[in-house]
This record gives C-alpha cells, sequence and structure tokens, in this order.
C-alpha cells in the first residue's frame, strides 16, 4: 500500500445516509460509526499521514466491528431472532477479513491493495445491512421491539451450568457484573470474548483477496454475504 499508487486508484465511497437505517437506534448508530471509519481510513490512504495514521485505523476498524458485531448479537438473541446463527456465521467471515487485513498490514502494509479493500469494506457493509440487517429491523417491528423498550431489552435469563468448583466463585461474580450491566458488563464480554489468534500466514490466506495482485489471474473478491 503506497501513497502515489493508491491516490490515483482509490475511488470515492458511500457515505452513510438515512436509507441504511433498520430501525433500531443502536443498531444505526453503531453502522453509521463504521461508516465514518472507512471514510477516516480512505482519508488516511489517500491523505499525507502516515503509515502509523492508517495501521491505527485500521486497528481501530477491527476493534469496533467485533463491538459491534457482539451488541448486534447479543440484541438477537435476546429478541429471540430465528437467523442469528447464519446471521453469525456472516459476521464471523468479516470478523476474520477485516482482523486478517490488519495483521497483514502490520508486517507488510505494501502488500495491501487499498483499492480492492476499500470497495470490499463498503460493498459489504451496504450488501449485509440492506439486507440481513434489515430483515433484523423488520423483525423488531414485528414484535414491537424497536429502541426504547427496555423492559424487553434488559429482560433476564436463567441458564444452567456446571464448573468445576474452584470456579464457581467466578461463574458467580461474572454473573452478578452481567446483571448489573454497562461498562462492568462489557468488560466481561471483552474478557471471554476476545480476537482469536491468527498467524501472519493464515492472515495472508483470510486477505488474499486484499493483496497487491501476483498475477493477472488473481482472484476475485468473495461475494458480499
Amino acid at each position: 500500500m503506497t501513497k502515489t499508487t493508491e491516490q490515483a486508484r482509490v475511488a470515492d465511497i458511500p457515505e452513510w445516509c438515512d436509507d441504511l437505517c433498520i430501525g433500531h437506534a443502536q443498531v444505526d448508530a453503531d453502522h453509521q460509526a463504521l461508516f465514518e471509519l472507512v471514510a477516516t481510513l480512505r482519508s488516511s490512504i489517500i491523505g499525507e499521514e502516515g503509515f502509523d495514521t492508517t495501521r491505527h485505523t485500521i486497528h481501530r476498524l477491527s476493534d469496533y466491528v467485533r463491538a459491534h458485531f457482539r451488541r448486534e448479537e447479543r440484541l438477537m438473541q435476546e429478541q429471540g431472532y430465528p437467523h442469528l446463527a447464519h446471521h453469525r456465521t456472516e459476521h464471523l467471515r468479516f470478523t476474520d477479513e477485516v482482523r486478517a487485513v490488519e495483521i497483514v498490514f502490520e508486517k507488510t502494509p505494501e502488500r495491501i491493495d487499498a483499492a480492492k479493500l476499500l470497495d470490499y469494506l463498503t460493498t459489504w457493509l451496504v450488501s449485509h445491512i440492506l439486507g440481513s440487517d434489515r430483515e433484523i429491523g423488520l423483525f423488531l417491528q414485528d414484535r414491537n421491539a424497536v429502541e426504547g423498550d427496555a423492559a424487553t431489552s434488559n429482560r433476564l435469563v436463567d441458564i444452567e451450568v456446571s464448573v468445576p468448583a474452584a470456579y464457581g466463585e467466578v461463574l458467580e461474580r461474572c454473573a452478578r457484573m452481567l446483571r448489573r450491566g454497562g461498562p462492568y458488563a462489557e468488560a466481561v464480554v471483552e474478557a471471554v470474548g476476545p480476537a482469536a489468534p491468527m498467524s501472519y500466514e493464515n492472515a495472508l490466506h483470510t486477505a488474499r483477496f486484499f493483496l497487491v495482485s501476483q498475477a493477472e489471474d488473481a482472484p476475485s473478491p468473495p461475494p458480499s454475504t
């Protein structure tokens, strides 16, 4: 990823607009933030900010993608959304791709093709929001469970799980923090759900669609969903 070549090749990207809203305030705010991060990434690539700024922006994007998907999946689980498993599969794939780009850029930034990456990020986001996420919005509207129904979104569920006695107290503390909500709950979720380790070699394979082409028959980017 070099400034002189990428400045000429990177096209304009779509901006956030109300047509992309699904009708849930938190989800829509997250989506808008993702679009703003991609726009910031584009600016860092074609501007004069340098390697460190671009690396930091990719890292922020990777972190925010994971945080947003956790919030969205928790919402779907709380509301009994019937297509959670398929939706989570889409999330896992995109999370791995963004994480792979982060790892490759950290070690060999010149291997990332910025034009391919930005085109895929925006295409995936638009397609996913207007497809899979729009279905969530319709489901929530049908259940009258849009943002603002605190009684529904904060309902408690009972679970039964067996753990070694030595960890019983730890599990109880975690449960109390989750019940309390807010930063305490987010801290627990973050602690048990970090990004999966990925080697540089695996990252190269996962990010292969966003690498600078080594031959004319380089593979086409994956489908958006």
